[in-house]
């Protein structure tokens, strides 16, 4: 008897086409012009935002108020210093014309150990602290809070990208508010007391970098502050418990930087390196001034006001290269871990 044999039907399953890699290049360009494309509409949505409104008022404001106490009681006293040193020393000698609009830009911006320092300390303190802080704290936090994060991270767009678009946006506008402020008072203080001596020309160009590094090391401060704001924004889940932290940390640091340093000196003012204002402050004070770093330390603990006054008022002085060194230190290191913490989490 013969058995049948089972026949056993075989599905043939098509091959998957493979999947084809993009280059490396093309992804590269690809990232680039998306995160452009991200980083621009940042840049248009940020100044209609009203923190930054309250940023542009709290950065202008200031600026103002300089301008007109200059216009109406300082002028006349600053442009007799610099006629005066041009009559007796010149354009370019020491204590001539040049070095002298230099010291006065410098006095009535308040940078610089022998100025009370209205505009550092507002610049490169609290007040623009906190409204960078109030700015920044929902780069991160209020894309989760509103629940729009994971609809970002659903298109193919990497978290990082958005973390950094939206800061770089920060720093490109804080950056054009700051240049105009600054340049804005050294033009005037220029046009009016180098024009009417025939000088601008020799001025600008020897002074101009006296502008140029108060913009970029106020600049850096915003930033430094704003990246230490994000952080926590990407810890958080509010924008609002993330600006306060964040404030409430400066503070702190700042407050307590000086009065450490008033009773127990250097023993104690350790704090500062953990301050953005003092580092900032310290970069400000020899670079605009072009003074030797210990002589102006010196002329603090020698004033007739006293130096405990004087240390409240600018903290300890740090040397302006480590002071630099760590103010970018903070900023480069507290963008990546926010970068970090960000692309590891789990969005809710």
């Amino acid at each position: 008897m013969s058995k049948s044999k089972k026949r056993v039907k075989t599905k043939t399953v098509p091959e998957k086409p493979s999947k084809i890699e993009e280059p490396i290049s093309d992804k590269i360009t690809n990232i680039l012009s998306q995160s452009l494309r991200l980083f621009w509409e940042e840049v248009k949505n940020s100044y209609r935002g009203k923190f930054f409104i309250l940023f542009a008022l709290f950065m202008v404001a200031p600026m103002m108020i300089i301008l007109l106490v200059y216009g109406i009681t300082q002028y006349p006293l600053y442009f007799n210093q610099v006629q005066i040193s041009l009559f007796l020393n010149g354009i370019y000698l020491e204590n001539g014309a040049i070095q002298t609009f230099r010291d006065v830009f410098a006095q009535l911006m308040g940078v610089g150990f022998r100025s009370f320092g209205f505009a550092t300390l507002w610049y490169t303190g609290i007040p623009i602290s906190a409204v960078t802080a109030l700015l920044t704290c929902g780069i991160i936090a209020s894309e989760r809070d509103k629940g729009t994060l994971p609809i970002f991270v659903s298109k193919p767009v990497y978290r990082t990208q958005i973390v950094l678009t939206k800061f770089f946006a920060f720093a490109f506008t804080s950056l054009i508010l700051t240049a105009a402020v600054f340049y804005t008072i050294y033009f005037v203080l220029a046009f009016s007391i180098l024009a009417p001596l025939g000088i601008l020309s020799e001025g600008l160009s020897f002074t101009i970098y006296a502008a140029n590094n108060m913009i970029i090391i106020t600049w850096i401060f915003i930033l430094t502050v704003g990246s230490l704001t994000m952080l926590i924004s990407s810890i958080v889940n509010r924008p609002l418990i993330a600006g306060v932290i964040s404030i409430m940390y400066l503070l702190m640091v700042y407050l307590l930087s000086r009065i450490i340093t008033m009773f127990l000196g250097s023993a104690g003012g350790s704090l500062v390196y953990l301050d953005p204002s003092s580092l900032a402050n310290s970069i400000l004070n020899v670079n605009i001034d072009v003074i030797g770093y210990y002589r102006a330390l010196w002329a603090i603990y020698s004033s007739p006001t006293g130096g405990a006054f004087s240390s409240l008022l600018l903290g300890q002085q740090i040397d302006p290269t480590v002071a630099g060194t760590i103010l970018i230190s903070i900023l480069l290191i507290t963008i990546v871990a926010a970068c970090i913490i960000t692309e590891k989490r789990e969005v809710k």
